[in-house]
């Protein structure tokens, strides 16, 4: 995504008949002033059992399919064992302003698929 990517709509893009829920207030733009890195696919459940050498999920297995049941402090545990690797910090979690950027593909809609539901 680049840098400078507006995330939050404006408040005229806001739909005033939905009721917002206070942590969705006030709406403000948000501007990211550096460049980064992020997957644009899931971690598989070949690569989670290569890294973590068990899985999370029950039944079947598909090891080109997402890896499944993975919490945050589970993908937190990933990013640490693949970073142990190499002895340096190269991977980590996306923020929530991270994510919602890359989700948007950088640009200025209101969700990933678009403005309107």
């Amino acid at each position: 995504p680049p840098i400078g990517a507006h995330l939050q709509p404006e408040p005229s893009q806001i739909d005033k008949g939905r009721a917002q829920k206070r942590d969705e207030q006030p709406v403000t733009s948000v501007e990211i002033p550096y460049d980064y890195y992020i997957g644009i696919v899931e971690v598989t459940e070949e690569q989670w059992v290569a890294v973590m050498n068990t899985t999370l999920w029950e039944g079947g297995s598909n090891p080109d399919m997402p890896a499944r049941n993975m919490d945050w402090d589970a993908a937190s545990a990933f990013v640490l064992e693949i970073n142990s690797w190499n002895g340096e910090n190269l991977v980590r979690l996306p923020s929530e302003v991270e994510w919602e950027c890359a989700s948007k593909g950088g640009n200025d809609l209101r969700w990933s698929f678009g403005n309107s539901q």
